[in-house]
C-alpha cells in the first residue's frame, strides 16, 4: 500500500477529529490501523488513537517497534512516549506542516528509485533528480517555517542534506528547534555525529559523554562515543564505548551490529592485539558477510599479519568487487597485492588510486613503495617527497622517512637495513609489531 494513502487516512482522520466528528475519526483511525505505519508521524497517531481508545500497552508496542527499526531515537524514548498524552496535531497550521512535510517524504521515496543514477548523468535523469531534491528541500523548509517543532521534516531536512555532503547545513537544521520539543536528544546525539564528520572530534566526543550523562542506558550513544574516540585515535576508550553498547544490546548481535564488532576490532588491532581482533572482525563477518569495507580491513590485516595470504588475497579481491568505485579499498587492494609479490599487477591500482586522490599521504606512499618494487627507484622517491608535504599521520610519516632515507643510503652506496615495506610478505612475523601500511 503506497505511504500517501496512510497519510491521507490519517489526515482525513485528523481532521475529522478536529471538527468534533469523533465516529468518523474512529473509522478512519481503523482504516489506517489495517494499512500499517512506516514513519514516526503514523506511529505517534496511532499511537496517541490507541491511548484514547484505552489500548496504552498497544500504544507502548507500537512506539517500541517504531524505535526499533529507527534506533536513533532511543535517547527520546520517554519523551515520545509522553507525546501520546497530547494531541498530535491541534491546529490546522500544524496539519498544513505536515502535508509539506508528506509530499518532501514522497518525494524521498521518489529520489530513492533512482537511486542508481548519479549527477554526472546528463539529460533528464540528471535535470530530474535535481528538480525533485530542490522541491524536497524547499517544502521540508515551508514545514518547518510553519510548524518549527515538526520534529520528522527536520530529521530528514538533515538527513537529505548529509546524503549530499552538505554536513554544515545538515547540522544547522537541527538549530532552529524550540526547547519543548521531544526529540532535542535525537538531534544533539545527531550534531555529535556530524561533528565527528565535520572534523570536530573533540567536540563530538564531549557532547556524546554529556548526552550519556542523561542516558546511561542508551546504546546509540555509546556506539558514536567509540566512532568518535575511534577517530581521535584513542583505542583503549574506543574499545570500552563499543562494549558498553554490547553489554547493552538487547538481543543477540545481528545486521548492523556488525559495526559494533567492527569499531571493537580496529581499537585492539591498533593496541597490537591482533588475536583477539580476528576474532572480531571474522564474527563481524559472519553478520555482514557482503560489506566491503569489513573485507577490506579484515584482508589487509590479514596480509600485514602474515595470515594466509591466498585467503586475504580473496577478501580483497571480494571487497573491491563489491565497491569497485571506492578508491580507498582500489588502494588497499593494488597495496596488498604489491606486497604479496604481485607488484605488475598491484602496481596500475595504485597508479589510478594517485589519480583519484593525488595529495592522499597513504596512498602516493604506497605507489612509492611500488615503484621501488619495481625498479623506478626515482619515481618512487618523488612520489615519497610528495607523500612528506602532504601532512602524513605520525605513523605514516614515519614510514615514508625511513623509505626516504633508506634511498639516500642506496644512492650513496651506504649499507642500510630495507625498511620491512620494501620487501614482500613471506612469512608471519615471529613477534607481535606494529603493522605497516595504512588502513582505510
Amino acid at each position: 500500500m503506497p505511504g500517501w494513502v496512510v497519510h491521507y487516512i490519517l489526515h482525513s482522520a485528523l481532521i475529522a477529529q478536529l471538527g468534533g466528528m469523533q465516529m468518523r475519526a474512529d473509522t478512519l483511525f481503523r482504516q489506517a490501523a489495517e494499512k500499517g505505519s512506516g514513519d514516526l508521524f503514523t506511529t505517534v497517531v496511532m499511537a496517541r488513537w490507541l491511548v484514547t481508545q484505552g489500548q496504552e500497552a498497544a500504544a507502548r508496542d507500537l512506539i517500541n517497534q517504531r524505535i526499533t527499526a529507527m534506533p536513533v531515537l532511543e535517547t527520546a524514548r520517554g519523551n515520545i512516549m509522553a507525546m501520546l498524552q497530547h494531541p498530535v496535531v491541534s491546529h490546522a497550521t500544524q496539519g498544513l506542516a505536515q502535508a509539506y512535510g508528506l509530499v518532501a517524504l514522497l518525494i524521498d521515496q521518489q529520489l530513492y528509485a533512482h537511486e542508481g543514477a548519479d549527477e554526472d548523468h546528463a539529460g533528464d535523469a540528471a535535470l530530474e533528480i535535481g528538480t525533485l531534491r530542490g522541491t524536497e528541500q524547499m517544502m521540508l523548509r515551508m514545514a518547518l517555517t510553519l510548524d518549527p517543532a515538526d520534529s520528522e521534516a527536520r530529521l530528514l531536512l538533515s538527513s537529505m542534506l548529509h546524503a549530499r555532503k552538505q554536513d554544515r547545513q545538515a547540522r544547522a537544521a537541527f538549530d532552529g528547534a524550540p526547547g519543548s520539543d521531544p526529540l532535542l536528544p535525537v538531534y544533539h546525539a545527531e550534531q555529535a555525529d556530524l561533528d565527528v564528520v565535520l572534523g570536530h572530534k573533540e567536540q563530538a566526543a564531549q557532547e556524546l559523554r554529556d548526552l550519556l550523562r542523561q542516558s546511561p542506558d542508551d546504546r546509540m550513544l555509546w556506539s558514536s562515543l567509540g566512532d568518535a574516540l575511534l577517530d581521535q585515535q584513542k583505542w583503549p576508550e574506543a574499545l570500552d564505548a563499543y562494549q558498553h553498547a554490547i553489554a547493552l544490546t538487547p538481543h543477540r548481535l545481528e545486521g548492523d551490529d556488525w559495526r559494533l564488532l567492527f569499531g571493537q576490532a580496529i581499537a585492539q588491532e591498533r593496541q597490537n592485539h591482533w588475536p583477539q581482533a580476528r576474532v572480531l572482525l571474522q564474527h563481524a563477518l559472519q553478520l555482514a558477510p557482503n560489506e566491503a569495507e569489513l573485507l577490506n580491513y579484515l584482508g589487509y590485516s590479514m596480509v600485514e599479519h602474515g595470515e594466509n595470504p591466498a585467503l586475504a588475497e580473496a577478501y580483497l579481491r571480494r571487497a573491491l568487487a563489491l565497491a569497485p568505485s571506492d578508491n580507498q579499498i582500489r588502494d588497499s587492494v593494488g597495496w596488498v597485492l604489491m606486497r604479496l609479490g604481485h607488484v605488475a599487477e598491484g602496481l596500475p591500482l595504485l597508479e589510478q588510486s594517485v589519480e583519484q586522490m593525488p595529495q592522499d599521504p597513504a596512498i602516493n606512499y604506497h605507489l612509492g613503495v611500488a615503484y621501488w618494487m619495481a625498479g623506478r627507484r626515482l619515481e618512487a622517491v618523488n612520489e615519497w617527497q610528495n607523500a612528506i608535504q602532504f601532512q602524513p599521520d605520525p605513523m605514516d610519516r614515519r614510514k615514508i622517512t625511513a623509505a626516504l632515507d633508506y634511498a639516500h643510503a642506496w644512492q650513496a652506496h651506504r649499507p642500510m637495513a630495507l625498511p620491512a615495506d620494501l620487501k614482500p610478505v613471506a612469512t608471519p612475523p615471529s613477534s607481535p609489531s606494529q603493522p605497516n601500511g595504512t588502513r582505510h
